[in-house]
């Protein structure tokens, strides 16, 4: 299985969310996944390279690096990691979608939400066998889910869009959805 993480790559945020970073990937990890993300040696997204990389653990876990251009020098930081440099952003989250099974998105800025909304409408419209989680730690989405709800109140999105993600707020409620995504895909071998 593998986890395409989305989320944050800047060093100024509170460090509760670099500890998430590192308490998910843990946990992605230690179930064998392989990890998806966006090419950052820092902040949240280096936490989860730093994870999977780790000497310390006999891995057999993958790490798939995705950047563009303007931000190939880190990938020089990334020595355990499968990187790949891709002609632009929509191009990146795609490969990054397609080679995924679960797309996770922590709190993180415009890169996050342009991932998340990309996916998004890729798993509505192509109906893919993949999973959407959006981690609302310490209610970070609310003000998203709120305009969510808007828009489906004021018909421009459909109440039936809310099949294609699931919110969790915790780590264990994380675990929970997992495994019934897991169950669900050997249910269906």
């Amino acid at each position: 299985m593998k986890v395409f993480i989305g989320c944050s790559a800047e060093v100024m945020i509170d460090k509760k969310y670099i500890d998430l970073a590192y308490h998910v990937s843990r946990m992605f990890y230690n179930r064998k996944y392989d990890l998806i993300y966006g090419a950052a040696s820092f902040s949240m997204m280096g936490k989860c390279y730093d994870v999977f990389a780790d000497d310390l653990f006999n891995s057999a876990n993958n790490i798939y690096a995705y950047t563009v251009k303007k931000y190939e020098d880190d990938i020089e930081n990334l020595d355990k990691a499968k990187c790949f440099i891709e002609e632009d952003c929509f191009t990146r989250t795609g490969n990054m979608y397609k080679l995924a099974d679960i797309i996770l998105i922590l709190p993180g800025g415009l890169g996050s939400l342009a991932e998340f909304a990309i996916c998004l409408e890729q798993l509505r419209t192509f109906e893919d066998n993949k999973k959407i989680i959006l981690f609302n730690q310490d209610g970070y989405y609310d003000k998203l889910l709120e305009w969510y709800s808007d828009g489906v109140e004021k018909k421009f999105i459909k109440p039936t869009m809310t099949e294609y993600f699931t919110v969790v707020n915790d780590i264990e409620s994380l675990l929970l959805e997992t495994a019934k995504f897991e169950e669900k895909l050997r249910s269906e071998e």
